[in-house]
């Protein structure tokens, strides 16, 4: 949904500029560059703070415990890269059981792309207390230092954008 909307502002963003500054493709898509770049970080930070929004409520109401692993699923498939070369992906399905609130009848899984554990291994999980199937594999979240850092980078683009198109206009008027 966000990869259709971001196709959308960007051909709004396209027609704009070619109505505007007819004749110079090149500053037509350096400008259009730099807006991708921009939306692009700005999808990344609300991701981001949604992100943190979500983990900071749960980590307020969450309990900590092992799980032990009790199943390992492997799904392999074959994918042809760019070349046609096939290439074997392995997928690795952990299910596995956990106790929380004097119950131990809980269950759960993930998936990952590597090897990590093995049947029997302990993993820590961290559940909701008010409803132990939700459970949550970590509850760390992006910094918020790292999160403005991003919004000063937007901000840096849009002012070097807005004063490329200054300079654009006033060589125009000459």
């Amino acid at each position: 949904m966000v990869s259709f909307g971001c196709m959308v502002f960007l051909s709004i963003l396209y027609i704009i500029s070619m109505s505007l500054y007819k004749g110079n493709e090149r500053f037509i898509c350096i400008n259009l560059i730099i807006a991708l770049i921009e939306l692009l970080l700005v999808v990344f930070f609300c991701v981001g703070i949604d992100n943190r929004i979500d983990k900071i409520k749960f980590k307020k109401q969450c309990g900590e415990t092992k799980a032990t692993i009790y199943e390992i699923e492997t799904k392999e498939k074959v994918i042809k890269d760019n070349d046609g070369k096939e290439k074997k992906e392995v997928k690795y399905i952990y299910h596995f059981s956990y106790s929380a609130m004097n119950t131990d009848d809980y269950r759960g899984s993930y998936t990952d792309f590597h090897k990590l554990h093995n049947e029997g291994d302990e993993i820590t999980i961290y559940y909701n207390k008010e409803n132990p199937k939700d459970y949550r594999l970590s509850i760390s979240y992006l910094s918020l230092k790292f999160l403005i850092s991003i919004l000063i980078l937007v901000s840096g683009l849009k002012i070097f954008e807005f004063l490329r198109v200054k300079k654009y206009e006033a060589n125009e008027d000459l």
